[in-house]
């Protein structure tokens, strides 16, 4: 495609020296009408909010300081690959409304045609006359931006890329009445446009994308279900969140007032000062401040309140610091804690005031709690047991025993009793422990339990003299028998003397 444009340039150009001279000499008229066109390029860039205002002013002033009857901006899109057009320009002498309307109402593929020449190569192209271009091609010009520009009586085309470093955002195309010898002057300075535009629309984007990060950001802010205040460097609140209505119900309006006034509202001295003051600090330094569950009284309701207080100094959308801040209600929270610090501490007073063993463990022999009466058993006090492992106070004749019960320990079975010995300050001892299961895993199986013990040595020892008795009772009841029988025996034997 490329190599063709060229040989067609060349074809054209090359006819005659006098050809070759008049493209390479720069003229007055020249000069003249690069600097007319790079002034109306800056103008419009300049003074034009977006591309979309910029665009007629651009392709008028190439096509009138250059001679070309119709222009067309086409942007490239992304997945797919594809070129829209953004805006085409007509000459007023020039009768091609077919082409301008095909070009609005359709979207160019990457193919064989011009635009998608320069795409690839990102190098100016020009043809000189389109018909044998159109002709010497693949059948996939014939439907092309070309094509139709041909069939309006246009008769050679001029294109450029738009650049940004080595990425390319789009294609100037133009088209004129006359065939026309490459230009190469118009190639620099296309160069110029290209690098321009593309600057513009890369500057524009970022500034959209911004923005659009402020639009998003502010809207987080105001929709937020907890606290968020926006204060602008004059100390003013500007935003607040839907969560940040309960801190601040009594302040009235909240926007606007300045943020000294609305701390002095809600919060009693001296931290209302004190919280002013971090604020200063933040837009001034950019420390970020960070403090927890910071419980004060509320100079508006009298309560006691707690929050999570965050401040992190920020850029506005128009460019100045402000200071947001996010912060969280904590009152219930540290109430609960509160609760279930007194619930723990009443269920340690009950566990500790017990005379049985309390133990909770895992099943790997770590003990994560046990009581006073439990570490009493082996002269330690509780704290120092936690993290140490059972299975070296139980004894070993006993271990595998045990282990192989707590491992019937499951969800349809969580509870388990055991009677083993157990190594303790008094000796062997035996005990009988309760299991219950707390905790298992994904496959069912108990890796953490509490188990409760109760010393039953002597139960153990009042048994085993119990047998002992019933051992020697029987002992001495088949001798007994023994004897019975012998004397029986001897009493009943038939006398066998004559």
């Amino acid at each position: 495609m490329r190599d063709d444009v060229q040989r067609q340039a060349s074809r054209t150009s090359g006819a005659t020296p006098n050809a070759s001279s008049h493209e390479t000499t720069v003229s007055e008229d020249f000069v003249e009408r690069r600097l007319a066109t790079n002034d109306a390029v800056t103008s419009a860039l300049a003074e034009s909010a977006s591309l979309e205002i910029a665009a007629p002013r651009i392709l008028e002033a190439i096509c009138e300081n250059w001679s070309w009857q119709v222009g067309i901006l086409w942007l490239a899109h992304e997945s797919p690959l594809e070129f829209r057009c953004l805006h085409s320009h007509c000459a007023p002498e020039c009768a091609a409304p077919d082409l301008v309307s095909w070009c609005r109402s359709h979207t160019l593929m990457p193919g064989d045609d011009l635009v998608s020449s320069v795409w690839k190569t990102g190098e100016p192209a020009w043809v000189s006359n389109l018909d044998p271009w159109l002709s010497n091609a693949s059948d996939g010009r014939q439907d092309g931006t070309e094509a139709v520009a041909a069939r309006a009586g246009l008769r050679s085309a001029f294109a450029f890329p738009i650049v940004i470093g080595t990425r390319r955002l789009g294609v100037f195309e133009f088209f004129g009445s006359r065939e026309r010898p490459t230009e190469r002057e118009l190639f620099k300075m296309s160069n110029l446009i290209g690098s321009q535009v593309g600057q513009f629309i890369e500057r524009h984007n970022a500034e959209r994308a911004l923005q659009r990060s402020h639009d998003t950001f502010l809207n987080l802010i105001q929709n937020a279900p907890f606290g968020i205040l926006l204060v602008d460097s004059s100390f003013t609140v500007s935003r607040v969140s839907a969560g940040a209505t309960k801190l601040f119900s009594a302040v009235r309006p909240l926007l606007g007032r300045k943020l000294d006034e609305v701390l002095r509202v809600v919060w009693c001295e001296p931290f209302a000062t004190e919280l002013g003051r971090e604020f200063r600090n933040t837009l001034i330094s950019g420390d970020r401040f960070h403090r927890s569950c910071v419980k004060q009284r509320r100079a508006d309701t009298g309560r006691d309140e707690a929050y999570d207080w965050q401040l992190e100094r920020i850029t506005m959308p128009d460019g100045t610091r402000g200071v947001v801040c996010y912060f969280y209600d904590m009152t219930e929270y540290l109430r609960t804690q509160e609760a279930l610090r007194e619930s723990e501490q009443r269920y340690r007073a009950v566990v500790e005031s017990q005379t049985e063993m309390v133990c909770r463990f895992r099943t790997d022999g770590t003990i994560l709690f046990a009581n006073e009466a439990y570490a009493r058993g082996f002269g330690k006090r509780a704290a120092d047991l936690v993290n140490l492992n059972f299975w070296t106070i139980i004894a070993p004749e006993d271990r595998k025993y045990v282990e192989e019960l707590l491992g019937r320990l499951n969800p349809s079975n969580p509870e388990i009793r055991i009677e083993n010995r157990v190594l303790t300050t008094e000796g062997v001892r035996w005990f009988l422990w309760t299991n219950r299961a707390l905790e298992f895993d994904e496959q069912g199986r108990c890796v953490e339990a509490q188990s409760t013990g109760v010393d039953i040595t002597d139960r153990k020892a009042a048994e085993s003299q119990r047998q002992l008795l019933i051992d020697e009772l029987n002992h001495r009841v088949k001798n007994t028998l023994a004897v019975v029988q012998g004397i029986a025996q001897q009493t009943f034997t038939p006398d066998a003397s004559p």
